[in-house]
């Protein structure tokens, strides 16, 4: 109940106060519960009710997808700004290395931190 969006925080007190304790409860909620729950309750019974009547729907699944999507957008262009900076950095190193010369330790970067922002 204390994660129902829906709710104000007295809200949620009057609820936990009157032992009912999942949205479910809520919407299930008889006279006797109502009455705890005083000014307001059957508004809240109704919000409950179609809170569960709606959260499984297809509604549910495009919100789903939907915030995949953007979650994929985000992803990508962090990805293409890791990669970036990847190559950035790799051409650096390969500008400091001497020809056909390896070396035994990685390589001192600290003056290259320009390029990671």
């Amino acid at each position: 109940m204390r994660s129902w969006p829906v709710l104000s925080p007295s809200e949620v007190k009057r609820c936990v106060e009157a032992n009912v304790l999942t949205v479910e409860d809520l919407a299930i909620a008889n006279e006797s519960a109502l009455q705890r729950l005083g000014m307001g309750a059957r508004t809240l019974k109704d919000k409950a009710a179609t809170w569960i009547s709606e959260r499984d729907g297809p509604g549910k699944a495009v919100q789903e997808l939907s915030a995949m999507k953007l979650q994929n957008e985000e992803m990508g262009r962090q990805l293409a700004e890791a990669l970036k900076v990847t190559r950035q950095l790799g051409a650096k190193l390969a500008e400091r290395e001497p020809k056909g010369k390896r070396r035994e330790s990685p390589p001192d970067l600290s003056d290259d931190r320009d390029v990671i922002q």
